[in-house]
């Protein structure tokens, strides 16, 4: 998949500087390797990656439903973002995410992506 065929609102977030070319190319990646991977995923994992390009080391996904804004996403471009995840509760992302084999947990594996609580990783 290219980042061309990606969902709008990554592209959007994209064309207003809110996600770099390789955040879009990760999105990309997890979409063909799992096809039909919801929108909301390919978000949280774009913003995952867009966090380690900030130093971060990892998405904080109780301080990103809580305040969007301390990450950048208060801004009309990143409208679509936030409503791929904005009517699922904490609890419900976390389910989400789950389901998705490009996620893992934090014992030793091989999916690019590692969910520990309420925290998003690249895995190393």
């Amino acid at each position: 998949m290219s980042a061309a065929s990606l969902p709008d609102s990554l592209r959007q977030a994209a064309a207003a500087g809110l996600l770099r070319p390789l955040d879009l190319a990760l999105a990309a990646w997890l979409a063909e390797a799992e096809p039909g991977l919801p929108e909301v995923v390919l978000a949280l994992a774009a913003l995952t990656s867009q966090q380690h390009g900030q130093g971060h080391l990892c998405l904080d996904l109780a301080q990103l439903r809580a305040d969007p804004a301390a990450f950048g996403l208060d801004v009309p471009a990143a409208d679509g973002l936030r409503a791929s995840w904005s009517d699922r509760s904490l609890p419900g992302l976390r389910a989400r995410l789950g389901l998705s084999a490009v996620i893992g947990g934090p014992a030793a594996g091989a999916s690019p992506l590692v969910l520990d609580g309420d925290l998003l990783y690249l895995r190393r």
